[in-house]
């Protein structure tokens, strides 16, 4: 009863683990083929369960559905292997291998810096998705999983089940359903949420989702198939070694977990201080810069200010303007504002009069001043207020600038307006190179400058990796993902997103107090997170070793226990072989075939009985012949199917199998059982076959009688019925039978009583009055067991009856009491209608010869006249020496023809002399006639 429950219990487990792998590859094929469905038809749900988390890559949901199909398509390696189930393991092998080549090529992208583009090939993705840093790549995290999963699915599978290999199955499945846990953490903590390993790709929460599955899954795999399910002897020694084996692998995988786990929040926290300190940086880099400029700002402001509204520069303007000719007004003017001109950031002055004329340039230039200052500079005089004219693009130098204007007004003269004093500044002498200066040395940091125009952000300043850009550079608002667009929307704070470059960046956003300008610091992802990998390898380094030390330690106590324990062993071995030597004379006793097959299909040993006559080899090369080749070729898809049953889920079969005799096709029946049986952690298939040829071919020769009466009852002209006497109902009643009575082919009456069938025909006698039941052949065969022949008429319709001529008789077993009835009835129809037609007939035929005998009489009579007289012409004619005139030498044959074809009956003896005479008359009349008549 024990070695029962353990069996039973093994069982269970050792079914688990496929259970597990078919949900799990169910799962992995489901979601995979949703998110690429949602990649088709853009359905964002799909990819991702919100709108602010990471989606599912396509390369990511490729690599699922293809793991789905190598879980549904796998067979573990115990099992009998037919040349289709080797083929669906080769696809299942192949699956395996592209998810592991395509995670181990993602993982290369990042560590070498790769970017082949076959992450675009099966959709594209734009830059600036959630989370992502490079569109369409799945996360570094995630390629790892998959590289994990691939090498530990074929661990888990292969052909040898050696226990280091399920150990390090195992251990893959638990790091896979770790780094998964981590990662789904991250999505709920918020300590933890940034974006993916040194600022990568983050992985998608169904990504993580369906590994924390699979990897379960896969330890699940791993740890039955090294448990035994038999209660034999060699599992009792193998147990306690292998539950040690489970008890060392479930320690060394919680050590494992724990390392693992324990680097992973490590680093994850080391990158959220990094990343901090990134933003930090960015942002103060970015304040700094904004307070310059807004410093700058004020500067130039001040002095608009101090130039408004000053008595001395007003009354050397009235001067010059009133007498140009004056030099000194000229020279003094010259000279005051030349200070600004050369100690300012201003790279040329014009004075304009009231309506807008240049009366001084500093230089001088023939150059006209730009239309936007033109315009600029009548709304300064009418607002009197100095203005800050923002950058602008000169029309003939196609240069940007900026400017102070400046109204003059005369005081002494009610306030008159007397011009506008423009200061233009060339943002290329100063205010650029300071954009575009870092404090600190970077390859990719770049300070932007940008104001928003209706619809658009437009770049205020040239771009370090893109030229001419400032003021022809614009973009859409609607471009959301780019840091300068969410600048110019108002936007502040650390923003991540793509450059105009379509880069993956980090930017900081301030806008510059009292203007239109917005700020934009920002460095390349790949820079800023840089050093993360460096920290990444020794984290992962760390980890290894600390894995290898934990895994050798576990082993050496592993190694020792396994030591004690195959000693254990080696003291029971001499038992052991006493036992087989007693179960070898056992099985060669018995009066049957016994074989054995190993997980490969081939055999382990053959009985003595029939071993030569079918095998062909002695018992210690039977080991070298599959047993499919033994089996006939119609037989090898059910047998081969039963044992691998047997094999694979441990469940008794019994099947009935052709097996072919050596050296020509003959072959033997024989009835098989087999069992599996665990020796050494392998599955063995024991089984006993009988010799069953002699009963089959009598099967085979009582289907084949059976089959010909079957044919002749189907195909015979004449109806039979047969009933059954103690029920008093039809079994079977053939197709001629339903079609006499009028019935379609295809009517089920087998289990009608024989009364209901009867009484739903109209029997008549043949003077039409009704039929009685009980005169009903069948019905008195299987009633009254007699037999009786007798003919009826069915009536099938109201213009169609048939006449039936049946002949039943009762069918008695060997007591002599009747078990059934039978009849045979013909429709004799048509046989009945031609009687009638031939009588009818006969009569016809009789009137029409008596009609034919009164006429013949009168020709004849005629025609014997007629020669009777030609004959008297003759006999005159010779008389008188002439000549015959008439030739009737034909006369004498055709008077005997005439009388041999004329009908004789007895009562027309007298009839036929009357005519003689009557001729004979004739005769004598004719020559009276002539002999009158002659000279």
């Amino acid at each position: 009863m024990k070695n029962d429950m353990t069996s039973e219990r093994t069982t269970h487990s050792a079914q688990l683990g496929p259970l597990a792998g078919r949900l799990a590859g169910t799962l992995a094929l489901v979601v995979g083929g949703m998110a690429l469905v949602g990649w088709t038809f853009h359905i964002a749900v799909l990819k991702s369960i919100r709108p602010d988390w990471v989606s599912m890559k396509p390369n990511t949901a490729l690599c699922f559905v293809l793991v789905g199909l190598a879980l549904l398509l796998s067979r573990p390696s115990s099992a009998f292997r037919l040349q289709s189930s080797a083929l669906v393991s080769r696809l299942s092998r192949l699956c395996t291998l592209l998810v592991g080549l395509i995670g181990l090529l993602s993982l290369c992208e990042y560590a070498f810096g790769w970017n082949p583009g076959f992450d675009q090939w099966l959709f594209t993705e734009p830059a600036g998705a959630v989370g992502t840093s490079n569109p369409g790549r799945m996360a570094p995290d995630t390629a790892l999983c998959f590289v994990l999963f691939a090498v530990g699915f074929e661990f888990a599978r292969g052909s040898r089940q050696a226990m280091g290999r399920l150990i390090t199955s195992a251990t893959l499945g638990a790091l896979v359903v770790t780094i998964a846990l981590a990662e789904i953490l991250s999505y709920f903590t918020p300590t933890l949420r940034t974006y993916g390993w040194g600022g990568l790709t983050m992985m998608a929460l169904p990504t993580a989702t369906l590994f924390a599955a699979l990897g379960a899954a896969l330890v699940l795999i791993a740890l039955p198939k090294n448990r035994p399910d038999s209660a034999a002897p060699t599992t009792a020694l193998a147990a306690p070694g292998a539950q040690a084996s489970w008890l060392f692998l479930l320690i060394f995988v919680l050590l494992a977990v724990g390392i693992v786990a324990t680097g992973i929040f490590y680093y994850r926290n080391y990158e959220r201080q990094f990343r901090t300190e990134a933003e930090q940086q960015l942002t103060a880099i970015a304040e700094l810069k904004v307070g310059e400029l807004s410093q700058w700002r004020k500067e130039r402001l001040g002095d608009a200010t101090t130039l408004h509204y000053n008595p001395a520069l007003t009354q050397l303007v009235r001067r010059f303007f009133a007498s140009p000719a004056d030099a000194d007004a000229q020279r003094q003017l010259q000279v005051w504002l030349g200070k600004y001109q050369t100690q300012g950031p201003y790279d040329w002055v014009f004075v304009l009069d009231a309506q807008g004329g240049v009366r001084l340039s500093l230089p001088e230039t023939a150059v006209p001043v730009a239309a936007v200052l033109s315009a600029r500079a009548r709304e300064v005089l009418r607002s009197d207020q100095p203005a800050f004219q923002d950058f602008y693009l000169h029309e003939l130098s196609q240069r940007v600038y900026l400017a102070l204007l400046i109204p003059i007004r005369d005081e002494t003269d009610a306030n008159r307006p007397l011009g506008v004093l423009i200061l233009r500044i060339d943002p290329a002498t100063y205010l650029y190179p300071f954009i575009r200066r870092w404090p600190v040395p970077s390859a990719t940091a770049e300070t932007l400058l940008v104001r928003r125009e209706g619809n658009e952000a437009v770049f205020l300043n040239e771009l370090r990796f893109q030229t001419n850009t400032a003021l022809t550079l614009r973009l859409s608002l609607a471009n959301t993902t780019i840091p300068a667009v969410k600048a110019a929307l108002g936007q502040e704070g650390i923003a991540a997103g793509v450059d105009y470059r379509g880069a993956s960046v980090l930017a900081a956003l301030h806008a510059v107090p009292d203007s239109p300008w917005f700020l934009v610091a920002r460095r390349d992802f790949a820079e800023v997170f840089a050093p993360l990998r460096a920290r990444l390898w020794q984290v992962v380094t760390m980890v290894g070793i600390l894995l290898f030390g934990a895994g050798a330690g576990v082993g050496l106590v592993w190694r020792q226990q396994h030591i004690r324990f195959y000693r254990d062993r080696a003291e029971v071995s001499e038992a052991m072989k006493q036992e087989q030597a007693l179960s070898n004379a056992i099985i060669e006793s018995i009066p049957g075939t016994f074989y054995m097959l190993d997980e490969t299909g081939k055999y382990v040993r053959w009985s003595a009985y029939q071993r030569d006559e079918i095998v062909g080899k002695p018992d210690n090369e039977v080991a070298q012949t599959s047993a499919i080749d033994t089996i006939h070729p119609d037989d090898r898809a059910i047998v081969g199917s039963r044992i691998e049953n047997v094999l694979k889920n441990g469940v008794a079969e019994t099947v009935e199998g052709r097996v072919l005799l050596r050296g020509g096709p003959a072959f033997r029946w024989l009835l098989m059982t087999g069992r599996r049986m665990m020796f050494n952690d392998r599955p063995f298939l024991i089984s006993i076959g009988i010799d069953i040829t002699e009963r089959k071919q009598a099967e085979v020769a009582l289907a084949e009688t059976k089959a010909l009466l079957q044919a002749a009852l189907d195909h015979s002209q004449a109806g039979i019925a047969i009933a059954d006497a103690p029920s008093g109902r039809l079994l079977y009643v053939n197709k001629a039978g339903l079609l006499i009575g009028g019935e379609t082919e295809g009517k089920l009456v087998a289990g009608v009583e024989v009364n209901q069938y009867v009484a739903s025909w109209k029997l008549l006698n043949l003077d039409r009055t009704p039929l009685a039941k009980e005169e009903v052949p069948l019905a008195r065969a299987v009633l009254f067991g007699e037999q009786c022949t007798r003919e009826f008429i069915i009536r099938r319709s109201e213009h169609d009856d048939r006449i039936v001529l049946a002949n039943a008789a009762p069918i008695r077993n060997l007591a002599g009491a009747v078990t059934a009835g039978i009849v045979v009835f013909l429709d004799i129809t048509e046989h009945k209608r031609a009687e009638e037609l031939l009588r009818q007939n006969t009569e016809e035929l009789r009137a029409r010869n008596q009609e034919l005998s009164r006429f013949n009489r009168l020709m004849a009579g005629r025609e014997l006249r007629t020669i009777e007289l030609k004959q008297q012409v003759n006999d005159l004619a010779a008389q008188l020496g002439q000549s015959r005139p008439y030739p009737l030498a034909f006369l004498d044959a055709a008077a005997a023809e005439v009388v041999r074809t004329t009908p004789k009956p007895n009562d027309q003896g007298a009839e036929v002399r009357g005519q003689k005479s009557e001729v004979s008359d004739q005769k004598s009349e004719v020559s009276k006639t002539q002999k009158e008549k002659s000279p």
